[in-house]
C-alpha cells in the first residue's frame, strides 16, 4: 500500500457509495488518532487514520485490512446523521434475507 505524506487518510469502500460528502467532512476535520462515523450508535465507513498509523496500513495484508487495527486500537466515534455510512449496496436489505 502506499500512502501519500498526509496528517491522516481515509479508508473507503467502493461498495458503500451513498456516504454524504458532510460526513467525510467530519471523519477529515476529526483528531483522533482512528476515527469512525456512527449513525444511531452503529459504527459505519469510511474511517479516518491518522499518520501514527500508516506504518502499519502499510504493512497490511489480505482481506480483513484495517479491521484489525480498529479493533487493536479502537475508534473514536463522529456522530454523523447520515444512513450512507452503514449502507452497503452489496448486502441485501435485513428484510429480504
Amino acid at each position: 500500500m502506499r500512502l501519500v505524506d498526509a496528517d491522516a487518510v481515509l479508508i473507503a469502500l467502493g461498495d458503500m457509495p451513498f456516504v454524504r460528502p458532510a460526513s467525510v467532512s467530519a471523519l477529515a476535520s476529526a483528531s483522533a488518532p482512528i476515527a469512525r462515523p456512527t449513525f444511531d450508535g452503529q459504527p459505519g465507513h469510511p474511517v479516518r487514520f491518522a499518520r501514527v498509523h500508516h506504518p502499519a496500513l502499510r504493512a497490511l495484508d489480505g482481506d480483513g485490512g484495517a479491521r484489525s487495527l480498529v479493533r487493536l486500537h479502537g475508534f473514536t466515534p463522529v456522530p454523523v446523521d447520515d444512513p450512507g455510512v452503514l449502507r452497503d449496496v452489496d448486502t441485501r436489505p435485513r428484510t429480504e434475507a
